[in-house]
């Protein structure tokens, strides 16, 4: 049996953070009544619970709306079975106790929880969302801050990049009847 079969409540947790890009305090703090679970699935984030600390609010003082993947919807709908709207969402946990059952320290390769935020937004940028579609989805203050995950998209987000502009500039120049290379020799 794996460790995820072993620990699937902890196992899905982690799904959670590494597809939304919550914090853990966010994570903790959901509400069932927090979650639509309709046509746009998405979980609204208004607070954070940090662990010793009482309930306040999120890092930037903000509330947020984060649109759910089908796979944390399915998610989430199984952690708000049978609950109340003013029930947490999430299994109540620690940090400690959540790592432990992952063995985390063995197979996380030095990775933190929170680095599993790091894996959200560099994939919602990696798949083409835009930096600021993708500070809002963060809760980050400002651009600078959700600019610092540009540089970890490498080569083949470039080429993914450059395969668009290619295909943007064919269709201009199909619609005004050129195809023919400008250089400086025929300007």
């Amino acid at each position: 049996m794996s460790w995820k079969e072993r620990h699937q409540q902890a196992a899905s947790v982690v799904l959670v953070l590494a597809r939304t890009g919550l914090r853990w305090s966010e994570a903790r703090a959901l509400l069932v009544g927090d979650v639509e679970l309709g046509e746009h699935p998405s979980v609204m984030v208004t607070k954070a619970r940090p662990e010793g600390h009482t309930v306040s609010t999120t890092k930037s003082g903000k509330s947020r709306r984060v649109p759910l993947t089908a796979d944390v919807a399915e998610v989430l709908r199984g952690f708000a079975e049978g609950k109340c709207p003013d029930d947490l969402l999430m299994p109540p946990m620690h940090r400690s106790r959540l790592t432990q059952q992952l063995a985390w320290a063995e197979t996380s390769g030095e990775r933190t929880l929170h680095d599993l935020r790091h894996t959200a937004i560099c994939n919602w940028l990696r798949a083409g969302v835009d930096v600021a579609t993708v500070r809002e989805w963060a809760g980050h203050a400002d651009l600078v801050m959700t600019s610092r995950y540009t540089h970890y998209l490498g080569l083949a987000h470039d080429a993914l990049s450059i395969d668009k502009v290619n295909q943007l500039v064919s269709g201009i120049n199909e619609a005004v009847g050129t195809s023919q290379v400008h250089t400086a020799s025929n300007f």
